[in-house]
Protein backbone atom coordinates (compact mmCIF):
# COMPACT_ATOMS: atom_id res chain seq x y z
CA UNK A 1 0.00 0.00 0.00
CA UNK A 2 3.23 2.16 0.75
CA UNK A 3 4.31 1.94 -2.73
CA UNK A 4 1.05 3.03 -4.43
CA UNK A 5 0.82 5.76 -2.13
CA UNK A 6 4.06 6.77 -2.67
CA UNK A 7 3.33 6.22 -6.82
CA UNK A 8 -0.10 8.60 -6.54
CA UNK A 9 2.10 11.35 -4.74
CA UNK A 10 5.13 11.35 -7.19
CA UNK A 11 4.44 9.12 -10.03
CA UNK A 12 2.85 11.99 -12.39
CA UNK A 13 5.73 14.31 -11.57
CA UNK A 14 8.84 11.47 -11.84
CA UNK A 15 7.36 10.55 -15.27
CA UNK A 16 7.30 13.89 -16.36
CA UNK A 17 10.72 14.39 -15.29
CA UNK A 18 11.45 10.89 -17.19
CA UNK A 19 9.48 12.13 -20.62
CA UNK A 20 11.42 15.96 -20.22
CA UNK A 21 14.88 13.97 -20.00
CA UNK A 22 14.19 12.19 -22.66
CA UNK A 23 12.82 14.99 -24.96
CA UNK A 24 15.99 17.21 -23.65
CA UNK A 25 17.88 14.25 -24.93
CA UNK A 26 16.34 13.53 -27.79
CA UNK A 27 16.69 17.63 -28.95
CA UNK A 28 20.78 17.36 -28.14
CA UNK A 29 20.89 14.23 -30.59
CA UNK A 30 18.94 16.14 -33.01
CA UNK A 31 21.11 18.67 -32.88
CA UNK A 32 24.57 17.02 -32.79
CA UNK A 33 23.08 14.94 -35.88
CA UNK A 34 22.35 18.40 -37.83
CA UNK A 35 26.24 19.43 -37.30
CA UNK A 36 27.48 15.89 -38.50
CA UNK A 37 25.41 16.83 -41.12
CA UNK A 38 26.52 20.13 -41.72
CA UNK A 39 30.50 19.06 -41.25
CA UNK A 40 29.93 15.86 -43.75
CA UNK A 41 28.63 18.56 -46.25
CA UNK A 42 31.28 20.89 -45.83
CA UNK A 43 33.95 17.98 -46.02
CA UNK A 44 32.26 16.86 -49.30
CA UNK A 45 32.88 20.40 -50.28
CA UNK A 46 36.20 20.79 -50.03
CA UNK A 47 36.73 17.14 -51.50
CA UNK A 48 34.71 18.47 -54.88
CA UNK A 49 36.80 21.88 -54.68
CA UNK A 50 40.16 19.45 -54.17
CA UNK A 51 39.21 16.79 -57.15
CA UNK A 52 38.34 20.03 -59.47
CA UNK A 53 41.66 22.14 -58.99
CA UNK A 54 43.48 17.99 -59.54
CA UNK A 55 41.42 17.57 -62.60
CA UNK A 56 42.91 20.44 -63.61
CA UNK A 57 46.17 20.43 -63.01
CA UNK A 58 45.71 16.54 -64.36
CA UNK A 59 45.02 18.16 -67.63
CA UNK A 60 47.27 20.34 -67.77
CA UNK A 61 49.96 17.50 -67.39
CA UNK A 62 47.93 15.60 -70.30
CA UNK A 63 48.67 18.33 -72.45
CA UNK A 64 52.26 18.42 -71.77
CA UNK A 65 52.80 15.23 -71.96
CA UNK A 66 50.86 15.03 -75.21
CA UNK A 67 53.09 17.73 -76.68
CA UNK A 68 56.03 16.24 -75.51
CA UNK A 69 54.73 12.37 -77.05
CA UNK A 70 54.09 14.98 -80.52
CA UNK A 71 57.46 16.10 -80.32
CA UNK A 72 59.58 13.02 -80.10
CA UNK A 73 57.47 11.62 -82.79
CA UNK A 74 58.43 14.06 -84.84
CA UNK A 75 62.02 14.21 -83.67
CA UNK A 76 61.94 10.43 -84.31
CA UNK A 77 60.52 10.98 -88.13
CA UNK A 78 63.25 13.49 -89.12
CA UNK A 79 66.16 11.08 -87.60
CA UNK A 80 64.37 8.30 -89.66
CA UNK A 81 64.72 10.66 -93.09
CA UNK A 82 67.99 11.83 -92.24
CA UNK A 83 69.03 8.08 -92.02
CA UNK A 84 67.17 7.75 -95.41
CA UNK A 85 69.02 10.49 -97.09
CA UNK A 86 72.00 9.16 -95.31
CA UNK A 87 71.94 5.76 -96.65
CA UNK A 88 71.11 7.07 -100.51
CA UNK A 89 73.94 9.36 -100.34
CA UNK A 90 76.47 6.83 -99.35
CA UNK A 91 74.50 4.09 -101.92
CA UNK A 92 75.25 6.89 -104.72
CA UNK A 93 79.07 8.03 -103.79
CA UNK A 94 81.69 6.38 -105.79
CA UNK A 95 83.41 3.89 -104.44
CA UNK A 96 87.10 4.53 -103.65
CA UNK A 97 89.70 2.12 -103.58
CA UNK A 98 90.71 0.67 -100.50
CA UNK A 99 93.97 2.44 -99.62
CA UNK A 100 94.93 -0.35 -96.81
CA UNK A 101 94.29 -3.31 -99.21
CA UNK A 102 92.20 -4.70 -96.76
CA UNK A 103 94.52 -4.59 -93.79
CA UNK A 104 93.08 -2.35 -91.01
CA UNK A 105 94.69 1.07 -90.74
CA UNK A 106 97.86 1.50 -87.90
CA UNK A 107 97.48 3.45 -85.28
CA UNK A 108 98.24 7.01 -84.65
Amino acid sequence: MANLELLLQHGPRAHAAAIAHSEAGATALERRAAALVADAAAVNRARKLAHDAAAAAVGDAEGEWRAAVAACHALEAACEALGEEVAAKAAAAPKRPDDNHGLPALPG
